[in-house]
């Protein structure tokens, strides 16, 4: 299926259902979007989720435009799972709290992710001066092919064509677990946490993580500020979270 480019489609809720055994290739160059207000989406019985794929075995995403899979406002007890996102930039959270708004995600399950040549791998991303929650969200057995940046928490997100003043309030993360994640960097900084000083991320898990250089002569660093957690078998090291 493809979404061409130069076109801009608003889409009710639809679904795409196996069972599938054979490849499913998506490739969006187009924007999709969808009404505003969810109640004015016209569906029957499940209104939970706007775009949906089950029953698919080897799903493959990819597109330029700037997220493969983008989880916004409202989400709550997504399940996504075996996709493969190349290339462009990847699984993100986000972006929350443009312009002030009150903005919820929770309950987000991704995993059995493939990046390949990505900007980012798994990301969250907030705006400054936003309100609202990212919690409970796990990320799990993901693997990146030279990724830029793998694994970002970002709180103090701003697009490129804007000018961006520092506030003091943020949307609040934590509960956000990685496990199992794997592969290469095309970046030095394989790991970053930019948090908030006044409202820091919390209860930030790590487990498995191994994300190496997809240069053999270097090393792949961490980058964090103001976050809290915990980490066990983690490459590189990420200085603000205990060891367990």
């Amino acid at each position: 299926m493809h979404v061409p480019s130069g076109f801009t489609f608003l889409l009710q809720p639809i679904v795409f259902a196996g069972l599938c055994n054979s490849d499913v290739n998506v490739m969006i160059d187009g924007t999709l979007i969808a009404p505003s207000d969810p109640s004015q989406w016209k569906c029957k019985d499940n209104c939970s989720q706007w775009i949906t794929f089950h029953d698919l075995n080897n799903l493959s995403i990819s597109g330029a435009g700037d997220d493969c899979i983008s989880i916004g406002d409202g989400s709550a007890y997504l399940n996504i799972s075996s996709i493969t996102c190349g290339p462009g930039h990847g699984i993100s959270v986000g972006s929350l709290g443009f312009n002030g708004a009150n903005e919820t995600v929770e309950h987000v399950y991704v995993s059995d992710v493939v990046f390949r040549g990505t900007e980012n791998g798994v990301r969250i991303k907030t705006w400054q001066g936003g309100k609202g929650y990212a919690t409970d969200i796990a990320f799990e057995r993901i693997t990146n092919f030279d990724s830029k940046r793998p694994i970002v928490i970002d709180q103090f997100y701003c697009d490129d064509h804007l000018t961006c003043t520092n506030q003091t309030s943020a949307v609040a993360i934590s509960n956000v677990r990685y496990n199992g994640i794997q592969g290469t960097s095309q970046g030095e900084i394989a790991i970053k946490f930019a948090c908030s000083e006044t409202l820091p991320c919390t209860d930030i898990y790590m487990n498995g993580v191994n994300l190496s250089s997809d240069d053999t002569t270097n090393k792949t660093t961490s980058s964090c500020q103001n976050v809290q957690g915990t980490q066990h078998e983690v490459v590189p090291n990420v200085p603000c979270l205990t060891n367990k």
